[in-house]
Formats: structure tokens, C-alpha cells, sequence
């Protein structure tokens, strides 16, 4: 047996037991979010430099969004890895979340009278954020789709179809990244 067999035995059970898959792919979101705030802080208070977590405003700011965009992420569905999707489903996607996440922010800049905040800074950091965590997503799809491909997650199909169905029999056949096995 060679190291993906094994590791597919022993290590996948135990990431579908504790769902353990969810809570990495989360915990990469959230790092992709806090690096996009940290660069943004670093672009537009490079005089002050440090991390942001040193200033209180910055750091509530911070406390604050994250779990935001966190449940616009959730209720966007963007966070469910499908076995399909297009790329620029995708990308309009997180392009929701980050003008919504970029609404709120600059609401709650005028409501709350932050002026000491840099509206080029939260520009910069929902630009950024989206950009991460697209491209991050996108990684990830590449990742489960190639190992898809190698076989190591499929779906047993059972198909009764007619001749017309032959084309989309063909279709699946074409693509072994959808996950399924014909034989």
C-alpha cells in the first residue's frame, strides 16, 4: 500500500468523524482575513508600523468584522465545498461578501464618526480580504479536485437511462473530477 492509501484509510475517517475538515477550511478563512487586515494596516500606517492588534480601535475593528464576515460567508453558502462549481460563481460570490462586508464598514464609519479610521484603509482591506480568500478558495477547489481525480473520494452511481442519455453518460465519463467512477 503506498502513503495515499493509508492516509486515506486511517486519516479521512477520522476528519469525517470530527469533521475536522470544516473547522481547517474555516480556520484558513480567518487567517486569510486577518492578513488582509494586517497589509492594509501595514500600506496605510507604515510610519506607525507594527501589527494592528497594538491598537485598540484597530483591534475592535477587527474583533468585530471578522465574525461578520465570517456569517456573510455562511449565509452567502460560500464556505460549502461542492463538488462542481463555476469559477465565476465564485468569484461573484465572495464579490457579495466583500461589498456587503464594505457597506457595513463604511456605515458604521459614518454612524460611529471614526474619522481617526482611514476609509482608504477599509477600501484596501475588503479588496484585499476578497482577493485572499478568492484566491485561497480557489486553491482549495484545485486541491479537492485533484484528488477527486486520483480516486480517492467518488460517488457510486447508479444510472437507467435511454439512448438520449448517452451524451451526459459520456459527460461524466470525460470528467473523473466530478468524483464519479463508471464502469
Amino acid at each position: 500500500m503506498d502513503f495515499f492509501s493509508r492516509l486515506q484509510l486511517k486519516l479521512i475517517p477520522f476528519i469525517k468523524k470530527w469533521r475536522l475538515l470544516n473547522i481547517i477550511l474555516g480556520a484558513i478563512d480567518i487567517f486569510a482575513i486577518a492578513i488582509a487586515f494586517q497589509i492594509s494596516y501595514y500600506i496605510n500606517y507604515f510610519f506607525i508600523g507594527g501589527f494592528f492588534f497594538t491598537e485598540r480601535t484597530y483591534l475592535i475593528l477587527f474583533l468585530c468584522i471578522l465574525p461578520l464576515w465570517l456569517l456573510v460567508l455562511y449565509l452567502l453558502k460560500v464556505t460549502e465545498i461542492p463538488r462542481t462549481k463555476r469559477y465565476r460563481t465564485l468569484f461573484a460570490e465572495y464579490m457579495q461578501s466583500a461589498i456587503v462586508v464594505a457597506a457595513i464598514l463604511l456605515i458604521f464609519y459614518f454612524i460611529f464618526r471614526h474619522y481617526n479610521l482611514s476609509r482608504r484603509f477599509l477600501i484596501e482591506f475588503t479588496f484585499l480580504g476578497f482577493s485572499f480568500l478568492f484566491l485561497i478558495r480557489l486553491t482549495e477547489y484545485k486541491v479537492f479536485k485533484l484528488y477527486r481525480e486520483k480516486g480517492y473520494n467518488f460517488v457510486n452511481l447508479v444510472l437507467m437511462a435511454d439512448e438520449g442519455k448517452i451524451d451526459f453518460i459520456e459527460r461524466l465519463r470525460e470528467y473523473p473530477e466530478w468524483g464519479s467512477e463508471l464502469t
